[in-house]
């Protein structure tokens, strides 16, 4: 089974995945879930800074919305979901905060 949570950028879909996930693994009983989320499925940001969406009857590049639903590769989220589906054991893109902030001196 397959569950998606759906609310604006930063309204904390990743958190309460991870607590959900956190609980059906330390509760007997529950079975355990592994929460994927679509941040891997970003467009990267040369992108937003190349292309452009409609809002509001305007064209305005996408970098200003960053998030939105426009910005987001959903033909690979698609194949990739029709993949989990299918019973495939698949790799899942992931976006790492850390990563994105964190930079190691020296």
């Amino acid at each position: 089974m397959l569950a998606m949570l759906a609310a604006p950028p930063a309204a904390g879909k990743s958190t309460l995945g991870a607590f959900l996930e956190h609980l059906s693994r330390c509760t007997p009983g529950l079975s355990p879930l592994q929460v994927i989320g679509m941040d891997g499925f970003h467009r990267h940001q040369d992108y937003l800074d190349t292309h452009t969406m409609v809002r509001d009857g305007t064209q305005v590049p996408m970098a200003q919305f960053k998030g939105a639903p426009e910005t987001f590769d959903v033909n690979l989220l698609r194949a990739a979901l029709e993949s989990v589906a299918s019973g495939e054991d698949c790799p899942w893109p992931a976006y790492d905060v850390c990563r994105a902030w964190y930079t190691p001196k020296g």
